[in-house]
């Protein structure tokens, strides 16, 4: 397999990593389902055209199970999205003042504070649904370009929009995280 160019495992390692820390940073400083759903939009059309711009371990899952990437790819892919989140993360911690590694959500809480009249099992069920319900029309847009190169102008505001409206509905539940690298 190639690594270093531009279907290469490094560069799709490299290009979601800093996609992922990009869109963790910004829609965690920004915790609104807009900001989010605009920043993913952008690293979407800044990342597809090396990686596809998955920038979601959930989504990197569903293009393996589907056969569009192979398991080492989904592997690289992951390692480079949780890589990029704990750097979103760091830059977080280093910018926000009195925010510390390991602080409680009195100092901050970004976007991901459950409902507290929620179990874990209802948190977990909202997650699931609202991730299953984003990805589907991923999917769509896969289906209608798979013969073209790429996603085209719109395939990147889809996937943008589909947050936008899942994490409307999900947000006051859980927060709307709908992103296990997050």
């Amino acid at each position: 397999m190639k690594l270093l160019t531009k279907g290469g495992l490094l560069a799709k390692f490299a290009i979601e990593a800093i996609g992922c820390m990009i869109f963790h940073f910004i829609g965690s400083v920004a915790p609104t389902a807009s900001s989010n759903a605009i920043t993913l939009m952008v690293m979407v059309y800044y990342t597809a055209k090396i990686s596809g711009g998955h920038l979601n371990p959930a989504v990197s899952l569903t293009f393996a199970s589907l056969g569009h990437i192979n398991p080492i790819e989904m592997l690289v892919y992951w390692s480079g999205q949780i890589t990029g989140c704990i750097l979103g993360a760091l830059w977080i911690a280093c910018l926000v003042p009195s925010l510390y590694i390991r602080s409680g959500a009195d100092n901050y809480s970004g976007c991901f504070i459950p409902n507290t009249e929620l179990s874990n099992a209802n948190i977990f069920g909202w997650e699931a649904f609202s991730t299953f319900s984003f990805i589907v029309p991923i999917f769509a847009v896969v289906w209608y370009t798979q013969n073209k190169d790429g996603y085209g102008n719109t395939g990147p505001i889809i996937v943008g929009l589909s947050l936008f409206v899942n994490a409307l509905a999900c947000g006051p539940w859980t927060g709307a995280a709908l992103n296990p690298a997050r």
